[in-house]
Order: structure tokens, then sequence, then C-alpha cells
């Protein structure tokens, strides 16, 4: 198909279909137990999703991406258990689900605890989809944010340079850093000629927000110098001793970082023959929570007002009381907690019903 090609009446109704398309890979599957891809437990109950009305913006090009791939297809792929997708594609003349079972789409790594989720929209292409019980449709990678690394201590505060001179203020605290914002789920495309029981709950939520990081400390007050030492003659003290400098305040406490995005949940486009695949699936697509902020840092101490200087005895004795320099105090104390993480966007549910004839001309595009 060339660009600016007018669209048949049956392409336009698959185009219709399609949001916004990306380039779709080839399916690479692994079948095992998969115990810490960082999936999230299905809740108990299904919150309703409503359908979304499907924009038909940028028709040309989603149908060209579609139909440059082309796909290999399996006879039968039976998912049992733990079932991970490390591709941007599944396609199967048919997928049976086993009652229990969970197909985890996104596994981009196995080893140790590394996972990565996928970012391409991913195909799941079928025949026949049979769900022998209760199945699941999951994503990784939704493993919990960590807080950010901590940020060091303010500088603190010099120390009088110069005879009596004061102490310079500690360094306020900078707010923590960020929190590491929620992974979006990916969204996917289902194009299937019929379903066969259920329920099949597809689980595309975003991640959570991580919590944001400390905020940090206050840098501590610099001392005052000792006064200048007092200066003696032969017959009388010429000048007693000198005032020590003030100390210097503490840095106000840095407030918490900010918490991390919640990750947007992902889309799902259903293209299916089958009215009853409308009741056989359900969609848990809402946004992850939002991060907390972070706690705030510590205030810095004051320093210590400098000492008055040394006496010249017997003539130049120490000042009654001690000129001593000014005490300072702490840096401000914060209470709050830091602002919590911008909010995600929930994803959509596209249901679409075709024709016979339009869902042979998505296959011979989809198979070519």
């Amino acid at each position: 198909m060339q660009p600016g090609t007018p669209l048949s009446r049956h392409t336009r109704e698959i185009a219709r279909t399609f949001l916004a398309l990306f380039v779709f890979g080839a399916c690479h599957c692994a079948h095992g137990q998969t115990e810490q891809f960082g999936v999230r437990a299905i809740p108990p109950s299904v919150p309703p999703t409503s359908e979304s009305p499907i924009d038909s913006g940028q028709v040309n090009d989603a149908i060209n991406q579609l139909i440059q791939r082309k796909f290999v297809r399996q006879d039968q792929i039976t998912v049992s258990k733990y079932y991970p997708v490390l591709g941007a594609s599944i396609a199967a003349r048919r997928i049976t689900f086993q009652p229990e079972s969970q197909m985890i789409l996104g596994v981009g790594s196995l080893s140790g605890n590394s996972v990565t989720p996928s970012n391409t929209p991913i195909l799941i292409w079928a025949d026949e989809i049979e769900i022998q019980g209760r199945a699941v449709i999951t994503w990784a990678g939704d493993l919990p944010a960590n807080e950010p690394p901590p940020r060091a201590k303010a500088p603190d505060g010099l120390t009088g340079a110069v005879f009596g001179a004061s102490g310079s203020p500690g360094t306020d605290g900078d707010p923590g850093n960020a929190g590491f914002a929620g992974r979006n789920a990916p969204s996917i495309l289902i194009v299937a000629n019929r379903v066969i029981g259920g329920p099949l709950l597809i689980d595309l939520r975003g991640g959570d927000g991580g919590p944001g990081g400390r905020g940090q400390d206050g840098g501590n007050g610099g001392s005052g110098a000792r006064g200048s030492p007092a200066v003696s003659s032969i017959f009388d003290c010429r000048s007693g001793p000198g005032r020590g400098g003030d100390a210097g305040k503490g840095g106000d406490a840095g407030p918490g970082g900010p918490g991390g995005q919640a990750g947007s949940g992902g889309d799902i486009v259903l293209i299916t023959l089958d009215p009853a695949a409308s009741t056989a699936i359900k969609a848990y697509l809402d946004a992850g929570e939002r991060g907390k902020g972070g706690d705030p840092g510590q205030p810095g101490r004051a320093g210590q007002p400098g000492d008055e200087g040394f006496p010249a005895p017997p003539l130049c004795s120490p000042a009654n009381p001690r000129r001593i320099g000014n005490t300072a105090g702490s840096g401000k104390e914060l209470k709050d907690k830091g602002k919590p993480g911008l909010p995600g966007t929930s994803g959509r549910l596209l249901k679409v019903g075709i024709s016979q004839e339009t869902f042979n001309e998505l296959i011979t595009k989809l198979g070519q």
C-alpha cells in the first residue's frame, strides 16, 4: 500500500480499530516457572471499565505500520501456570489457557531479578482463544521502585578566619531527589476469530511511583573565632582580651523530595467476530499509585561561640564576665513530607466487532 492510496471500505473499518500502532516484533516465547517478575496479585473484584470511542486519525500510517511486518504462527500454544512472553507478539492458530494460568507480557530479561518491561505494544493473534478456567494476562516489571539515593549533607559553615570573627551559617539543605516514576503498562492488540470459555482477566495496571528521597540535612554553623589576645606592657595593660566571634547559625533542613509519578495503565484493542469475547474478558486498566513524598532532612546544628582572647597576666586579666561570642540557633526543622507524585492515566478498552469479510482481510494483511 503506497501512502495516499485510497482505502477500501473494509480497510477503513480495520483502521478504525487502531488508535496508534507501533511496529510489532517477532514472537519469542519461553515457558517455565517465573516467580520474580514483579507481577501483582489480582484484586478480588473487577472495577467497571467503560469502552472508549475509537479515534480514526492517522489511518494510513497505522495500517502501513501493521502490514509491513510478517508473522510466523504456531499451531498450538498452551498456557499453563506461568508463561512469559519475551517479545512483542505471540501468534498461534489456537491459544489455550489452562485454569489459574498466567501469561506474563513484556518480559525483557530472565537473569536474576533484572526485568525490563517491553515498551512496544504487544500483539496476541489467534484463530481461537480457549479459556478453560480463570486465567490471567498480566505484565512483568512492576517491581517496587526503590527510594532514590540520599543527598550528602549540606556544607558546614566556616570558622571565623581572624581573631573575633563570627562563624558563617551552615548551608540550607536542598530538597530530596524525586522518586522514580512507576512503569507504564504495555498496551496489547488481541485479534481472535472467537473466544471460548472464561473468564480471562487482563491486568494492565500502571506501576506505582516510588517514594521521594529524604531531604538534605542542613549544614552545621561555623564556630566563632577566639578573640584577640591581651597586650601588656611592662607598666600596664594596653588592651584586654578581645571578644570572641559569634557562632554561625545551622542550616535549615531540606524538604523531602516529591514522589514518583504513577505509571499509566495500558490500552487493550480487541478485534473479534465473537460477541461472547466482550463478556469473557475483564480488564484492570487503572493507573498506579502516586509515590509518597520523602521525609525532610535534619536541621544543622549551631556552631560554638568563640572564647575571649588569652589574657596577659599579671596586668591583663580575663574579663568578668568573660567576653564570649553570641550563641546561634539550629536550622529550621520541617515536619511535613514532600509532595506526592503526579497521577498517571488509566488505560482504555476498545472492543471492536467486525464483519467476517473485514476480519478475513485483516488476517490476510497480517499473514502476507
